[in-house]
């Protein structure tokens, strides 16, 4: 290093020159060199002096320099360390990025298995949370059907309650259906051909009990007072000639046919006597009639209870009155035209209880039989020959018709097979017999009205008046 300036070690403080170690024998040339030396250095010295600042300075400048130089060596060492330690950071930074992608890829192949992971998991939550869901609402639902339970529980009791009382009403049922089938098994299969044959033999006899009490002569007394006639009269809507003419009898006979044939149709050709009221057994034939329109064993049940809600002693007490009050209107209305009241009663009366014992059958018969003397279809019933046959309506005047009709015997039929036991009878308006009662009524009123007599006159007033049939051209 350059020595220091100021103080020398040559050179005292008193500017006294320097003593050094040559020694003093040392030889002239030495000296002068030494000299010349020493005079260089002193003017260096002094050239020091005066830039001793400068100097100083320098000194610093180098001293800092060399500082430096040493920072900049401790720099550089330090630098290439840094770089070594680089190079291996840039080695372990690639080694640590190879791992940290191996990383990367592990990871995100664990991210991927997290997600499908997680999805599951989310997929299960969802799921666990449906259940939850469901399993609140199942158990809602079992405590709802709990309440339901215990509510069907105690519907169950009752209903056991009701099923035992049913059970009882099964059995009270199951004896009263016995009772039903007894009832039920007063009805019988009977036979219909002889049940016709009978009926048609019946209605024979009764068209000859007719003729034999109402074809024959009246006395003259009986013609002559219109007060035998007027009930008949008024009661029928067909002339009574009051004369004994053959036609005037059949007339009579008609009169006698058609006042006890619905007397014998509604009090003894009934399906069920009523022993308590004659009214009500036609009203209970109505029924029946209804019945067998809707259902032909509801009509077998009704008419089996019926039966056998009354005794026999009671059912024989019920014909008999049906018999003495069709027997007693049939007398009534009839008995002031007949010579023989006591006969006609007799022979009526052994007639109609005929009537009830072939009846007797009908009203346990299974098939329900009906007779009537009513009917839309007049083309089906039959019209006694004796009585003519009809004209032909074009021939006659016009005139209005009293009757559509007049029924002479019951029809008697069975519903359910369609069988026609008897057509029944009935007159028309057009007969001959009735065509010519009223010519010879009319002609007779006429001759009595010439005659003279006043009541005859008045009479055939009353009578153009309330005439319904035209009379045929003389």
């Amino acid at each position: 290093m350059t020595p220091k300036l100021g103080t020398c070690d040559g050179v005292s403080a008193g500017a006294q020159p320097c003593t050094n170690d040559v020694s003093v024998n040392s030889t002239p040339s030495v000296l002068q060199q030494a000299s010349s030396a020493f005079s260089e250095m002193e003017a260096a010295f002094k050239k020091m002096c005066r830039y001793a600042d400068a100097y100083s300075d320098m000194e610093k400048t180098l001293d800092q320099q060399n500082s430096m130089a040493i920072e900049l060596a401790k720099k550089d060492s330090r630098i290439s360390f840094l770089e070594q330690y680089q190079q291996q950071a840039i080695v372990d930074h690639e080694k640590r990025a190879t791992e940290l992608k191996n990383e990367i890829a592990r990871l995100r192949d664990q991210l991927v298995r997290t997600k499908a992971e997680l999805t599951a998991q989310h997929g299960c939550a969802m799921e666990k949370r449906k259940a939850e869901e469901a399993r609140d609402r199942l158990r809602n639902e079992l405590e709802a059907e709990k309440q339901k339970t215990a509510g069907l529980n105690e519907d169950l009791g009752r209903i056991k309650t009701k099923l035992s009382r049913a059970q009882q009403g099964l059995e009270h049922c199951k004896s009263g259906l016995k009772e039903w089938e007894n009832k039920l098994s007063l009805l019988w299969d009977i036979d219909v051909q002889a049940f016709t044959a009978e009926i048609k033999e019946l209605s024979t006899q009764y068209v000859q009990l007719m003729r034999d009490h109402f074809h024959e002569d009246l006395p003259e007394n009986i013609l002559a007072d219109p007060n035998h006639w007027e009930s008949l009269e008024t009661s029928l809507p067909i002339s009574f000639p009051p004369t004994n003419s053959a036609l005037a009898k059949n007339m009579r006979m008609i009169a006698g046919l058609a006042v006890i044939s619905p007397l014998i149709c509604d009090n003894i050709l009934t399906p069920c006597y009523y022993p308590e009221s004659a009214v009500a057994s036609k009203t209970m034939k109505d029924i029946l009639e209804q019945q067998i329109g809707i259902d032909a064993r509801r009509e077998n049940m009704m008419r089996g209870l019926m039966l056998s809600a009354y005794t026999e002693n009671e059912m024989e007490a019920a014909s008999e009155r049906a018999v003495t009050a069709s027997l007693d209107e049939a007398l009534s209305r009839l008995g002031p035209i007949s010579t023989n009241c006591d006969a006609f009663r007799l022979n009526l009366s052994k007639l109609l209880q005929r009537f009830v014992d072939v009846w007797r059958p009908a009203l346990f018969s299974k098939k329900l039989i009906l007779a009537t003397t009513e009917d839309d279809d007049l083309s089906e019933w039959e019209m006694l020959d004796e009585f003519g046959s009809e004209s032909a309506q074009g021939e006659m005047l016009p005139g209005k018709l009293k009757f559509r009709m007049l029924n002479l015997f019951p029809r008697i039929y069975i519903p359910e097979l369609d069988h026609i036991v008897h057509k029944g009878i009935i007159l028309s308006p057009w007969q001959d017999a009735v065509l010519a009662a009223e010519q010879e009524h009319w002609d007779w009123m006429a001759h009595e009205a010439k005659r003279g007599r006043g009541a005859h006159a008045n009479k055939l007033k009353r009578r153009d008046r309330r005439s319904s049939v035209a009379r045929a051209s003389p």
